[in-house]
């Protein structure tokens, strides 16, 4: 299950004990960006997508940004691979208010 955070954190937990597993962080939080909103992961759990639909982009107000985060080295922590925004952004867009990942992460 996750926990949106408006801030631009995002707390991802084991459904069997909604304990804490991690903290994903967005490169560029900001309060209100709705960091979280929409959250997909890959079907060999490596890769975490993170919709942020009022992000803001070039200056234009809550165009929204999808955040990838890939498991990384042996110890498992998670690192932001990217982040997606529209190459044309238009105000209110809401990019990112629903994402999805295919089962290997791509």
């Amino acid at each position: 299950s996750s926990n949106p955070g408006d801030g631009g954190d995002l707390d991802l937990s084991s459904s069997d004990n909604a304990q804490e597993v991690t903290k994903l962080v967005a490169s560029d939080a900001n309060r209100g960006m709705e960091f979280g909103t929409s959250v997909a992961i890959s079907g060999n759990g490596e890769v975490v997508v993170v919709g942020a639909p009022n992000s803001d982009v070039d200056f234009t107000d809550a165009v929204g940004a999808v955040y990838v985060f890939r498991r990384d080295g042996p110890d498992g922590t998670w690192q932001e691979e990217g982040r997606l925004v529209p190459s044309a952004p238009i105000s209110r867009m809401q990019f990112g208010r629903s994402v999805s990942v295919n089962d290997d992460g791509s």
